[in-house]
């Protein structure tokens, strides 16, 4: 008898109960560090930073007189509009052909006159910054990224045993797929069995990713870090290609820490450039999804979402096309995949169903409606729903259930998910 497959999809509420920052804990954190780094200083890449901000700021609150957030600002806007911007420096390289990259990354001439941004002839910069404080801000805020991230998983804030039963109750029961956008490792903290794609020893220290291996995972309990983690970073580059160096895993987080290394970028069809790091954010993800292992990470999360007898999505938010995109399309299956939906509301979902309107925070304004359409959701009317403890279900062909507390007490509910299981299966 075939065993049945799960696809668990996490996002950043998966992981905040276990220590890991909320997106404005950590923008704050990487400021602090940004602005009290000698490199930063050094190339202007702090003063870079409030400049984005503080234009950004102003221009989401123009017109606005209802807008009292702090937090309109994350780090990634930030980073999105350093990496956009550095295209509007268009060729400033020489001509003279150069060896490897410069200290920044970034390669010597020569450059073809064709391969320029071509959008910077109809573009006005309106901030007084250079080239080079871009790029040292944008791997700054990597840098920040990565300690913070790494602290946080040195010291869990909860036990991780509720998590290791819940992991080990699907293993059981399921093959068991797991995509996360965090960078944290306390899912492997819990579940250190789980396959990453990284199996060939690259040193002591380290691992390499097994491009001809990964293939044949199809039937392994799995997780893949869909945009990075702290255990990835830079290894050395081959013979035939030493400046482009490739991404390796590493066991411990000190070590990773310590790889943090420029490395050769990769050019973009419009002339534009993506800068190569272990971690990536911002608000345009999928040129850097074109990369070693996250392409393969990419390319796989289609068929196992394809192939999903259920679907549990836990604390994500919605925000990525990339991930939608294959959500929506394991939803229009007929019939559904049973879908379990793990989130926190502001107030409470109980609210939602009473108001039937979305009046919430900025942060999660959008996500109701991206429920309805990419997740095949039936509207939040009061009617449509049931309710079982914690839990509201529809028992129609949309099959879903909406759990209305955040991921750790979920975890210590293990019986009212059982029965929520008989209810939708």
């Amino acid at each position: 008898m075939r065993k049945k497959r799960v696809l668990v999809l996490m996002g950043a509420g998966a992981s905040v109960g276990f220590g890991a920052p909320s997106t404005a804990c950590l923008t704050r954190s990487i400021e602090k560090r940004i602005l009290a780094d000698n490199l930063a200083k050094e190339f202007k890449a702090d003063c870079a930073w409030l400049k984005i901000k503080n234009t950004l700021t102003s221009y989401y609150k123009e017109g606005s007189s209802e807008c009292s957030c702090q937090d309109l600002v994350n780090f990634e806007h930030i980073y999105h509009c350093a990496h956009e911007l550095i295209s509007t420096f268009g060729l400033t390289l020489p001509d003279a052909v150069g060896y490897g990259p410069d200290d920044l990354g970034y390669p010597r001439g020569p450059v073809a006159v064709e391969h320029r941004p071509v959008l910077a002839p109809f573009i006005e910069r309106r901030i007084n910054t250079t080239k080079q404080s871009l790029q040292v801000l944008i791997r700054r805020i990597v840098y920040s990224i990565q300690e913070k991230i790494s602290t946080a998983c040195r010291n869990p804030k909860e036990n991780l045993d509720f998590l290791r039963r819940f992991i080990g109750k699907l293993q059981e029961n399921y093959i068991t797929c797991i995509y996360t956008t965090n960078y944290d490792d306390f899912i492997l903290q819990a579940s250190p069995d789980l396959y990453t794609g990284f199996s060939i020893n690259h040193n002591p220290s380290s691992r390499r990713f097994d491009r001809q291996d990964f293939w044949m995972h199809f039937d392994r309990n799995s997780i893949f870090y869909l945009h990075g983690s702290v255990h990835i970073n830079f290894g050395e580059g081959s013979a035939s290609d030493p400046d482009l160096r490739p991404f390796v895993w590493y066991d411990s987080l000190d070590e990773a820490l310590l790889h943090r290394s420029s490395s050769l970028d990769m050019r973009n069809m419009d002339g534009g450039s993506t800068i190569r790091t272990p971690i990536i954010t911002g608000l345009d993800k999928l040129s850097p999804l074109q990369q070693m292992p996250f392409s393969y990470y990419h390319s796989c999360l289609s068929r196992d979402a394809m192939a999903a007898d259920i679907i549990y999505v836990i604390g994500y938010g919605l925000n990525d096309l990339h991930i939608n995109t294959w959500l929506k399309e394991a939803r229009w299956r007929n019939p559904k995949p049973p879908l379990l939906f793990i989130g926190q509301w502001e107030n409470s979902f109980e609210d939602v169903l009473r108001k039937s309107t979305w009046s919430f925070s900025s942060s999660e304004k959008s996500k109701e409606p991206k429920m309805i359409h990419n997740l095949y959701m039936l509207s939040f009317e009061k009617d449509n729903y049931l309710q079982h403890n914690d839990w509201h279900f529809v028992r129609t062909e949309y099959n879903y259930a909406i759990w209305n507390k955040n991921f750790l007490e979920f975890l210590n509910a293990p019986d009212q998910l059982e029965s929520i299981l008989e209810k939708l299966m």
